[in-house]
């Protein structure tokens, strides 16, 4: 099988905006340098979607020493500094990639509002390991609180190699209607890359496997919808947490579900889900809890600005 644009009534999630417009896969930069790699992942993901691409920063803006207030400005040195820098990176890249559609936001807002802002017309955000821990580092304890907020996909390029070309997607199940979810996702992006779905199964006991419910219907529905595509399930022992962690290592992307049920709904991922953006390596695509309404609120930002429209 070979890479191929998926047609659009096949995709898990919308491709269009509220407007009817197609929707752009976001890439959320912080300056670091992991930026490099979450910017490749991100460029030849929309360019396999045919979809813009939309080059974001979240800069919060620096509370008055005084008054202890926040004060948006556009002119704030840091600002400035961080749209110059965003504009050179897109015009360089247009360069490269003629083919794709290329513009710029810097978003003066903390990183949890700006995921959720930047999400609302976007058919998927990529983001770099840094999300929720400290810059340059690894994904820290409030990724899934950040991740959480985003109203559509969100594929963390952990920085940590993953599987190689041609490997098979991989998606965690267990019967629910989460892991439904990411299963249809896995199966889109499986059949956007050319390659094969594994939908994997950890079992804590050595003992004889049990019946789960509802993933022979989630088979035979994502065989339906893909026809072609090799779908397999393998019951793997051990925690699910460990097994989808060492999964990630080998796999072209391992997709998970959406939260869990935490105590504060629609807040945090679950906890295996959380665990596994923390240690996992390659890329990690996440599916959200709920498909986003119609039209939403645009994020608190300066213009957005085209490097190149081709």
């Amino acid at each position: 099988m070979t890479g191929r644009r998926p047609d659009v009534a096949s995709a898990p999630w919308p491709r269009t905006d509220g407007s009817g417009a197609t929707a752009c896969v976001t890439i959320e930069l912080d300056g670091s340098v992991h930026d490099g790699t979450t910017l490749e992942w991100g460029l030849a993901e929309a360019a396999l979607r045919g979809a813009p691409v939309l080059l974001a920063r979240a800069v919060p803006d620096d509370p008055d020493p005084v008054q202890g207030e926040w004060y948006p400005s556009p002119h704030h040195p840091v600002h400035a500094e961080a749209a110059f820098a965003l504009r050179e990176l897109a015009e360089r890249e247009g360069a490269r990639r003629p083919g794709l559609r290329l513009s710029t936001r810097l978003v003066p807002e903390p990183q949890s509002r700006a995921v959720r802002d930047l999400s609302c017309r976007s058919q998927l955000l990529v983001v770099g390991p840094h999300v929720g821990g400290s810059v340059g580092g690894p994904a820290g304890p409030g990724a899934g609180h950040v991740v959480a907020h985003a109203r559509c996909p969100v594929a963390v390029v952990t920085g940590r190699r993953g599987g190689r070309r041609g490997a098979p997607v991989v998606a965690g199940v267990d019967g629910s209607s989460r892991s439904a979810v990411s299963a249809d996702l896995a199966a889109a992006e499986a059949a956007l890359l050319g390659t094969g779905l594994v939908l994997v199964r950890a079992s804590a006991s050595a003992g004889p496997a049990r019946p789960v419910t509802g993933v022979d219907e989630v088979v035979a529905a994502l065989r339906a919808r893909h026809p072609g595509l090799d779908v397999t399930v393998e019951l793997v022992l051990g925690g699910p947490a460990d097994v989808l962690v060492d999964r990630s290592r080998t796999a072209a992307l391992l997709v998970l579900g959406p939260r869990g049920r935490g105590a504060v709904r629609g807040t945090l991922l679950g906890s295996v889900s959380a665990e596994v953006v923390r240690r996992g390596a390659g890329t990690i695509l996440l599916a959200p809890s709920s498909r986003p309404p119609g039209r939403h609120r645009g994020p608190r930002s300066g213009p957005v600005t085209s490097a190149r429209d081709a």
